[in-house]
């Protein structure tokens, strides 16, 4: 059968999955009613999914929950709020048997008016990418053309029923977070996750950047979490309600309902104390006790099931089982799926027959529902599958692989084959290798990389070995797995000998100690490797020196000035890459052209950068996206602000039509930056902060670095103390290995932070820092910080006149190298703190001004100059720059230095208001639908844009709407166009997400 066919049966299963006996309730069996759908994706046969929705008259059933009402009443909060329009999460966690899976069917019965989404997490399948979404989505599949057309293309490869497409692996969270919100326009909807932490990696990653993003949905979620069970981080800042044992009362109920005959008190106190009130450990105890211990007449045993004994508890009544039937569900236990069609032929090529599972069923351990094996609960399946020897275990798999290769999954099939494999085997091996590479197709890195380290495992040529190590240790990096992906490359390296495949090892290993912990000791790597390879690849030895001249400005090396190695390497890589051509001298032009930059050769840089621009396609490859945006930059220096954003500005767009998101944090940041300097704060303060949320759930962590730089920046100027210092905080904490870096930015965006709100002795101090920092890396860049002009600023009002002095006569030599005007604006507007005949030297700042589009830096000027004019008493004349200054301030919510403006012009004797705009409420979100709105996007387009659901774009627009008093898209763009016409933001927006 192909991957499609099995793929439909595999969810068709799923649908019938186990559903556990009640636990904290007491309640006849639970039934759900289920119709087809019509059209192509009802008919099975098609290869197509099984497309079913719950009818709404569902039949309630009679639940008694016992001890529950605070966790109930919370559930019932969720529901409602969902109903109206308000979407929730709640993580239900607890120790086993505690009773979370049966506040999930309370859940259910209490969303019989929801469309109902459900999942189990079965451990067996945690290594099967997607299987989790696959069973919650299934449901709801047949909405799939409702989506925006790249993400339908990502999630029906990833589930296995579209033709396999090249994707984004976050354009299948953005695609699950479309469908769940298209399913919530048509009724409320539920969606339960159970056993959530058995979920797989790639189906957990899209549920939680679905449920982060859906805001005025009708859309709950609840998933279900053991206690203590190591997960990954994804639900971490999710509402959480852990349960505890239920109280004595409670407990005697359970123990008089399990056992048919009330119990006598002490010894009911005895079994509370015990089990500390876990629902299955009370129920379970009555079956290990006799008639005349429940009733007190003989003495309880020392040890009564808690905790782990619960287990034990099941691992004995599962040994008093016939061996047959201890059989029989050991395959059961072994089974992904549980389907009786699959058991039923893995049994013939045993000794055991299904008949052999009645006494399990009788005995209350399992329930047959006549498609499907359940497990009364997952310590049953744990206590039959731990319990068993090694050698039945692999004789369970070998029965389960061979009734695979009849219909079923080739993953399925090649897993239960390495379950059973006793030494290394080539044949397992290579099974293994193709279920990694379909996984890798269709977006499932974390399936990739255990699929491939399994292969590695079974391969017994070392060569080999290494080979799929490498893959492994790739593929774990990308799903978010460092740590584990270092270990495998160095095992892969210790392993290979082949020159080309130790070479590709030592980049992957380069590039992840880069990009994750230490870019020093990923330049020492790179170097070796390129050295090692240069005679024989060329090519590839460019490609590594590429990134070796990129980790030289993330983190110096303290034997070499920064300068000097940045332009040591690059040269060499542009050396090597001319032998070369095509793109890979390009990439190899513009890390030399940085360097040039960097060392005051602006010319040679600006022909070097231009020519790898150019030629640059970042669609062919992530890696060269990066090289783009980094050369793309430089031109922001150059004061070539079209020619940074072009790039950009395509590369974001292109990203956002296709539904990848992992291209954005770094682009977003650029680009904010480009926007703050040219005066487009409103546009770059949600761009700083889109690429900050991006760039925490991708892990990109020097992505967040410069993120959250360019975000605190922004704060900063606007005067908002809290969230910059947050930041600056949160920024410390990013990583220990770029703290040179780190502490650059922030001792430069607390000294801006300081002077713009009057704290100029503080400002000095971190300036200076900034300063004495730059100097000790050789580096001559006065447009990187900008901080030298700030400082003379500082400097000048603290009365420390001799020192501004000095550090003008550095600016000024700074400048008159430096590309662009800005510097020799700055340097100008300094002199003309400091020099008596003031006019001349504020009139040449002003004309340089008006030839470059740096709002905020000319209104500085004017306030500078407006401030001089004002102590010499030409009033007047200060009244002109004040105002022309408060006007800009205002428009760009450079709250702190609108103040200075205001406070000198009533110094003049005018009375002045502060000038506040609707905007000024609208919070980052909201500025940032405005904005796409205002360019034209209907809402279901800027749902897609911003990975949003419509109704969260709509319940925005209508806020948006009220506080700027307009009614219309048409007064909204008009609105907004004042900053595409005029360069100044539209307002400041507060905290508020």
């Amino acid at each position: 059968m192909s991957p499609i066919g099995f793929r439909s049966c595999a969810l068709t299963a799923a649908l019938s999955r186990r559903t556990r006996s009640a636990i904290a309730f007491i309640a006849t069996p639970p039934i759900r009613c289920w119709r087809h759908r019509q059209g192509p994706a009802a008919r099975l046969e098609s290869g197509k999914p099984l497309c079913l929705k719950s009818i709404d008259g569902r039949h309630k059933m009679g639940r008694m929950f016992l001890g529950r009402d605070a966790e109930q009443a919370r559930i019932d909060a969720l529901l409602e709020h969902a109903r109206s329009g308000v979407s929730g999460a709640l993580i239900v966690s607890g120790e086993p048997g505690i009773g979370k899976s049966a506040l999930l069917s309370y859940a259910a019965d209490m969303a019989l008016d929801m469309t109902m989404l459900s999942a189990t997490g079965v451990k067996a399948e945690s290594e099967l990418a997607f299987s989790g979404l696959a069973q919650l989505l299934h449901p709801i599949l047949d909405l799939i053309d409702e989506i925006p057309k790249p993400q339908a293309a990502a999630l029906a490869s990833a589930l296995a029923f579209g033709p396999p497409v090249m994707s984004d692996p976050f354009a299948v969270s953005a695609a699950t977070l479309s469908l769940i919100a298209a399913a919530a326009e048509n009724s409320p909807l539920l969606a339960a996750v159970d056993d959530a932490h058995w979920l797989d990696a790639a189906s957990r990653g899209a549920l939680a950047f679905a449920v982060r993003r859906l805001h005025a949905d009708r859309v709950a979620f609840i998933f279900v979490i053991r206690e203590g069970e190591k997960t990954d981080l994804q639900f971490a800042d999710f509402p959480r309600m852990t349960l505890q044992g239920v109280g004595f009362e409670t407990c005697r109920e359970l123990l008089a309902r399990g056992a048919g005959s009330p119990v006598a008190a002490r010894v009911a106190q005895r079994i509370w104390e015990e089990t500390q009130g876990n629902p299955l450990a009370i129920l379970e105890t009555p079956r290990l006790l006799t008639a005349a211990q429940l009733l007190g007449t003989e003495p309880l045993p020392e040890l009564l099931p808690a905790g782990p004994g619960i287990q034990m508890s099941f691992e004995r009544r599962v040994a008093t089982l016939p061996k047959r039937t201890q059989m029989a569900l050991l395959v059961a236990a072994a089974s992904q799926s549980g389907s009786i069609k699959e058991m039923a032929r893995a049994y013939a090529s045993s000794e055991v027959a299904l008949v052999d599972l009645d006494s399990a069923e009788a005995a209350g351990l399992i329930s047959n529902d006549g498609l499907t094996i359940q497990f009364r609960h997952p310590l049953v399946r744990a206590a039959v599958y731990q319990a068993a020897a090694p050698a039945d275990r692999r004789a369970a798999h070998r029965a389960l692989a061979s009734s695979a290769e009849v219909d079923g999954s080739p993953s399925e099939r090649a897993w239960h084959l390495a379950a059973a494999a006793q030494g290394e085997d080539e044949e397992v091996a290579a099974a293994l290798e193709a279920v990694a590479n379909d996984a890798r197709r269709r977006s499932g890195p974390a399936a990739a990389w255990r699929a491939f380290e399994r292969a590695a495992r079974l391969t017994p040529d070392p060569e080999q070995r290494a080979r799929r190590l490498h893959e492994a240790g790739s593929d774990a990096y990308v799903a978010g797995q460092s740590e584990r992906s270092r270990a495998l490359l160095d095992e892969a390296h210790v392993l290979a000998r082949e020159m080309s495949l130790r070479a590709d090892i030592e980049h992957t290993r380069g590039r992840i100690e880069m990009w994750t912990r230490s870019p020093a000791a990923a330049r020492t790597i790179l170097l070796k490797a390129a050295e090692q390879i240069e005679a024989h690849d060329p090519a590839k030895a460019t490609l590594m020196l590429v990134d070796a001249a990129t980790t030289t400005t993330q983190e110096v090396d303290p034997d070499e000035s920064m300068v000097q190695q940045s332009l040591r390497v690059s040269q060499r890589a542009y050396e090597l890459g001319c032998q070369v051509g095509g793109i890979t001298q390009a990439a190899a032009e513009g890390a030399y052209g940085k360097a040039l930059l960097i060392l005051g050769q602006n010319a040679d840089g600006h022909r070097l950068l231009l020519r790898s621009l150019e030629a640059i396609d970042a669609r062919e490859s992530p890696w060269l996206a990066i090289q783009l945006i980094q050369y793309a930059h430089c031109f922001l220096y150059f004061e070539e602000f079209d020619r940074m954003r072009a790039p950009l500005e395509r590369l974001i767009a292109e990203a956002r039509e296709s539904s990848a998101p992992g291209a954005l944090p770094y682009a977003l940041g650029h680009l904010s930056e480009l926007d703050f300097r040219t005066g487009r704060w409103s546009a770059a303060h949600t761009e700083a902060a889109e690429a900050v949320e991006l760039a925490t759930e991708l892990g990109h962590r020097f992505s967040l670095i410069y993120a959250l730089a360019c975000l605190s920046w922004i704060e900063a100027a606007r005067g908002l103390e809290a969230d910059c210092e947050a930041h600056l905080a949160r920024l410390w904490d990013v990583s220990e290995h770029a703290r040179d870096a780190v502490g650059g930015y922030v001792a430069r965006i607390s000294g801006l932070l300081d002077l713009g709100m009057g704290r100029n002795e503080q400002a000095v101090k971190h300036l200076l820092r900034v300063v004495e920092a730059l100097a000790r890396l050789g580096l001559v860049m006065p447009y990187l910080f900008q901080e030298v002009p700030d400082l003379i600023e500082a400097y000048v009002y603290t009365g420390q006149r001799s020192q501004a002095q000095a550090a003008l006569m550095v600016l000024q030599e700074q400048a008159a190298t430096a590309p662009g005007l800005w510097p020799r604006a700055a340097a100008a507007r300094s002199r003309g703190l400091l020099e008596e005949d003031f006019q001349s030297a504020f009139e040449e700042a002003l004309h340089l001004h008006d030839r470059v589009q740096m709002p905020f830096e000319r209104a500085r000027t004017e306030l500078c100059y407006g401030e001089r004019l004002r102590r010499a008493r030409r009033r007047a004349e200060a009244r002109d720059q004040l105002h022309a200054a408060l006007q800009t301030f205002e428009r760009l919510g450079a709250e702190p230095w609108a103040d200075r403006a205001r406070n000198e012009l009533r110094a003049t004797g005018e009375t002045v208001r502060r000038g506040r705009s609707a905007s000024d409420e609208l919070t980052l979100q909201e500025v940032q639908v405005a904005l796409k709105v205002a360019e034209g996007a209907t809402n279901r387009e800027a749902a897609a844009a911003l990975f949003l659901s419509p109704k969260t774009i709509e319940a925005h627009l209508s806020r948006i709407y009220s506080k700027l008093r307009i009614r219309s898209r048409t007064e909204l763009a008009h609105r907004f166009a004042q900053e595409s016409s005029m360069g100044p933001a539209a307002g400041t927006p507060t905290s508020r997400r």
